[in-house]
Parts: structure tokens; C-alpha cells; sequence
């Protein structure tokens, strides 16, 4: 408990207003953090939050604080911000603040201690709106009042419910949705995240003083009332974590704010401000198994399989010489006796099932695995980009300029990823034909996401498409026109060997023309090779059928050749041709690409 005595009542608001004002206290980063204010702009409109809304400004809401703080009944203020009162207090050096009048403000203290703070990565999950660009949350950890350890996660979420995929988007990137603030018990968010979603847990301790974890502390209540309005590009959950941690008044934390964050520039920034001392990987059951068997055969993994399926574990570990092996054998099986459960397919108490881990237990020796350093989003390339080149098409060269604010593409580094992968959420494409001097709009990527998951004797794993998006199409006379196109497909992928993969997918698309409606359906086939020196090859296949033209299908193949010369820059060639039977168009591009 907080014990101090109350600021005295006869202080003069208007001379501590003016010292307040000339130290500039209004431009110090704790203090436009704990407003949610980057570049004088508000990013909680709410007048419940912001005393001075809807005539706000950084001296003004000062004024309003300080005024509000000095009052003689100040018990509503200093209970409703605490990490503003104290904040104040010490930089305009007036006496103690109690807090003995605010009983829900200490309860909250002690029944959500913040001894130590971590910042939690949760892996993306492309597959779902909701997750496609992972999340990121923060855990307080301590003991409460009744002596007991307890764990709490802070998130800022928005609920995605329907199939309806445009309107969800436009919601969340236009009008808004209504954003969640919560606290609760941290287990409850792994067990979901780990389990049900089947996704990686990264726990990042941070460097932080006693003044600082408390700020953050008090600045989560402050939270817990505020109108927050969810936006995917401009307001999530790492928007509102980044606001948490520039409350520490770090500037190296500060000056990494952009319109769009992601959690992983959270990541980073916490990261290149060294507040990061220690990681923690909490694997999911699908990712451990693919990764602890990744270097071992097809037939190791159903030799494996059918051990454990029947009951057979401990036969299997007796029967393998190595040490090392026996131990991989029984993380392995483990980890699908976990993702069994979690898929359904086995009651989590089925006796039979269980007794050949307690049996084979004691015959593996314990060695350690860190997983942590093992596709660590650290190492994980940038995910915004912008890219400028030339390129050929249509008997002409043009210009070119590409901008994606959030994910990745194809041709990009996806080392750092559980699989091949594509994320494309407003990738806008520019031409300026330099024959007809013309600038016109070439593509527009609303959302696009591709996903190569290897087939896995254990996991299976199904690679899929879903795109909507506005772009060049060719019809068999090979005559380019745009069209409006919502595309979705599934397949299956095979890894060849570590560094390349083949796939197959079937898709179907509706094309929006000026003059009508076609639907398409597309084989194709595609390959992926990470090479040596940095460079990548990404090569599609299709065979495409529309309805106006159903007999008489034409093909494309394009090949994407990438060299990356740093994490940021990188260079792209790109070759694309359609042919019929009577003819062939040839396109090239070359594009230089800058990661940030």
C-alpha cells in the first residue's frame, strides 16, 4: 500500500501551470506516452481520458492535469490517473500523493502485482484474420496479497466474427471496431494460443527500473475505462503496447512509431532499445514436432506414428541405440500425444494411451533443447517495404513502384518462419508508361495470403490461397484488362530437401470485368529453392480455364529471382509469360526493394 500525504490545497494551480509550461514538460516522452499522443495527434479521443478533448493540445491537457491534480477535492483525479499524478508530482516536485482514499486502485495493486514485466510475442497465424500478423501483449508477474505467484496478461483486441472477409477488413481499417482492453489470468491466453490456435509463445524479459515497472503499472488502470476503438493500421495491439513501453521514456523506443505497427516492431524496437535480457519460447505442439523431426526421414517419423498410435513407445526407445535419438524420439511423441489431445483425437485422460509415456520415461536420458534462438522473430526481416524499378510490357518500358505497409511476400526471407509464406495487406502497385507518359494504378492487393505448409507424416499440414484483390488479368488472346478478383484455393506441398519445395494447388477465382462477371479455375505448380549467397527462387506454373473460354485454356509461368544484400535491401528480378496455341506475351521487371 501507498501511504503519503495528500498535495497541499492551497498550492497555486496557475504558477505551477507556468512552471510546468516553461520546463516544457508537455514534449517530454512520458508524458505524451501516458496520453497515447504521437506528433501532437491523440490516438484515444476521449474526453473521458483526455481532459481537455475535444480542444486538445499537449499544453492544454497539462494545464487541465495539473489544475485537476492541485484541486482541493483531487481524490476522482489522482484515483482515476495514478501514473499522471505521480508523474506530475515528481517533476514539479510537490508533496506525496496518497492513494488511501482509492480502495479498487490498491485492490487492483494487489491483486495484480507487477514485480516483474515481460512483453509476449504471439506467432502470426496467416489463416486468420485475427491473428494474421501474430500479437503481442504484456505480462505482470508477482505476489499478491494472499502469498500466491500469480501471472496476468494486458491485451488489446477486437472480436472478428463472420465469413463476411471485405467488410471485416473495411471495419477494421476505415470505420473501426470497438476495441477490447483487458486483464486476466495469463494461462488462460497460453493454453488458448498454444493449444487451440497452435501457435509459438515468445516471453521477452525487460530491463526495467522500479519507477518505470510502476508506471506501467498505474497506466494499465488508467487504461481499464478508456473508449479504445480498434483499428488494424492505425490503433492495435501493438499500437497500444508501444504506448506502455514509451512510458519508460526511452527514446529509442519513441522514435520507432509509425502509422502502422506491428507486434513485431515491437519486438524490435524493445529489442534495439537493449530492454530486452532474456527469451523464452514456449513452442506449440505442431511446431515442435516439425522442428525436432524436421532432419529425420518419412519413414523415421510413421515408424514413430504407428509406435505411439499403438501403444508400441517403449519397444521403439528400447530398440534405438543412440541416447540422443531415444530422448528426440520421446519429445517427439510427446508433443503428438499433446497435439492429438488438442485436435480431438485422443481424450486427454485415456489410460492406455498415457501408461506407454510413464513406462518409457525412465528409459530416456534428460539432455536440454533451446529452442529460443530457433526461428526467432528477432531475426525475422522488416514488414513493411517499398520498392522502385523498370520493367517491360506491352511493347514498352515503364516505370514502377510497389509500397506494402504491413507483412511480406513470397520472394522474401521467410527463414525466421515455421513455413513459405505470403501476407499481403494493401500492397499498392504504380506504372508510369513511358511511351504513352501516362501514371496509372497497375494492382491493388486488399488481402492476400498464400501459405505453403509442408506435408508432415505427423501433422499433415495443407497449403492454401485466399486473395482479393484488383489487377491485370490476361484472357486467351492474351489481351490484358483489370478486373476486381476474389480468388481461394488449397493443395498440398512437398519439402524436397531443407532449402526447397514443391507444391501444387488448385485454385478458383471470380473476376469482376467492366463488361461482366467470369469465373476461372487454375492448376498450378509451384517450387521454391533458397539458394546460396542470399538469393531465393520462386517459380508458379498455371494452367488457366475461364468460363467464357473453357475450351481453350492458356498457361503463364512466372519466375521471381531474388538477392537480398542486406536484411533491408534486396534486389528482385521478375520474368513472366503467357502463351496459347497460336501465341505467346512476355513480360520482365527489375526492382530494387528497401525492408523497414
Amino acid at each position: 500500500m501507498v501511504h503519503a500525504q495528500p498535495i497541499d490545497s492551497t498550492t497555486d494551480s496557475g504558477q505551477i501551470v507556468d512552471q510546468a509550461l516553461s520546463q516544457k514538460l508537455e514534449q517530454r516522452l512520458e508524458w505524451q506516452a501516458l496520453l497515447h499522443v504521437h506528433d501532437q495527434e491523440p490516438y484515444i479521443k476521449d474526453n473521458q481520458f483526455l481532459l481537455s478533448w475535444p480542444r486538445f493540445s499537449l499544453a492544454n491537457e497539462l494545464a487541465k492535469n495539473i489544475n485537476a491534480l492541485l484541486s482541493a477535492n483531487n481524490a476522482a483525479y489522482v484515483c482515476r490517473f495514478p501514473a499522471r499524478a505521480v508523474w506530475l508530482q515528481q517533476q514539479l516536485q510537490l508533496p506525496p500523493i496518497s492513494f488511501a482514499q482509492c480502495p479498487d486502485f490498491l485492490e487492483y495493486l494487489n491483486n495484480a502485482p507487477a514485480n516483474d514485466i515481460k512483453l509476449v510475442y504471439v506467432s502470426d497465424n496467416i489463416t486468420q484474420p485475427s491473428s494474421m500478423m501474430g500479437h503481442v501483449l504484456i505480462q505482470f508477474s508477482g505476489v499478491n496479497q494472499k502469498n500466491q505467484h500469480v501471472d496476468h496478461a494486458i491485451s488489446f483486441f477486437t472480436e472478428v466474427q463472420g465469413i463476411n472477409a471485405p467488410k471485416l477488413m473495411f471495419e477494421a481499417m476505415v470505420t473501426g471496431k470497438r476495441g477490447y482492453f483487458s486483464l486476466t489470468p495469463l494461462q488462460e491466453k497460453l493454453e488458448r494460443y498454444q493449444h487451440r490456435e497452435q501457435r509459438n509463445i515468445w516471453t521477452y524479459d525487460l530491463r526495467l527500473t522500479d519507477e518505470q515497472r510502476k508506471r506501467i503499472q498505474y497506466h494499465v488502470w488508467e487504461l481499464k475505462t478508456a473508449a479504445l476503438t480498434y483499428y488494424f493500421s492505425r490503433y492495435n495491439c501493438a499500437t497500444l503496447t508501444h504506448f506502455m513501453l514509451a512510458t519508460t521514456g526511452d527514446p529509442e523506443v519513441s522514435k520507432r512509431f509509425s502509422q502502422m505497427l506491428t507486434p513485431l516492431d515491437i519486438v524490435k524496437s524493445s529489442d534495439a532499445a537493449h530492454l530486452i535480457v532474456g527469451t523464452t519460447l514456449l513452442p506449440a505442439d505442431k511446431f515442435a514436432i516439425r522442428m525436432l523431426s524436421d532432419s529425420y526421414s518419412p519413414s523415421w517419423q510413421r515408424k514413430l506414428k504407428s509406435a505411439v498410435d499403438h501403444q508400441a513407445l517403449k519397444p521403439l526407445i528400447e530398440s534405438t541405440p543412440s541416447p540422443e535419438e531415444k530422448f528426440v524420439i520421446y519429445q517427439v511423441a510427446s508433443h503428438y500425444r499433446d497435439y492429438r489431445i488438442d485436435q480431438g483425437k485422443v481424450a486427454a485422460d485415456q489410460a492406455e494411451f498415457n501408461t506407454q509415456f510413464e513406462q518409457s520415461k525412465p528409459l530416456v536420458q534428460d539432455f536440454s533443447i533451446d529452442l529460443s534462438q530457433y526461428k526467432s522473430p528477432l531475426k525475422a526481416p522488416d514488414d513493411s517495404q517499398f520498392s522502385v524499378g523498370s520493367g517491360y510490357d506491352n511493347h514498352q518500358y515503364d516505370l514502377r513502384l510497389d509500397y506494402l505497409p504491413a507483412a511480406q511476400k513470397l520472394e522474401d526471407d521467410n527463414s525466421q518462419s515455421a513455413s513459405e509464406h505470403e501476407l499481403l495487406l494493401g500492397n499498392i502497385g504504380l506504372k508510369y508508361l513511358t511511351q504513352e507518359k501516362k501514371l496509372k494504378l497497375d494492382y491493388l492487393k486488399l488481402y492476400s495470403m498464400t501459405s505453403y505448409i509442408p506435408y508432415d507424416v505427423l501433422t499433415g499440414g495443407i497449403s492454401g490461397k485466399f486473395s482479393m484483390s484488383y489487377e491485370p488479368h490476361v484472357d486467351y488472346h492474351l489481351t490484358e484488362q483489370h478486373a476486381t478478383t476474389i480468388e481461394g484455393g488449397a493443395g498440398l506441398t512437398h519439402q524436397v530437401m531443407p532449402n526447397l519445395s514443391i507444391s501444387a494447388l488448385g485454385l478458383v477465382g471470380v473476376d469482376y470485368f467492366q463488361h461482366g462477371v467470369s469465373v476461372h479455375v487454375s492448376p498450378s505448380l509451384g517450387l521454391i529453392a533458397n539458394e546460396k549467397y542470399d538469393m531465393k527462387s520462386v517459380i508458379q506454373y498455371k494452367r488457366i480455364y475461364t468460363t467464357q473460354q473453357f475450351s481453350q485454356p492458356y498457361n503463364s509461368i512466372k519466375w521471381i529471382q531474388s538477392k537480398r544484400f542486406t536484411p533491408e535491401l534486396s534486389l528482385q528480378f521478375t520474368f513472366e509469360q503467357f502463351w496459347n496455341n497460336d501465341k505467346q506475351k512476355t513480360a520482365y521487371a527489375l526492382m530494387l526493394k528497401k525492408m523497414f
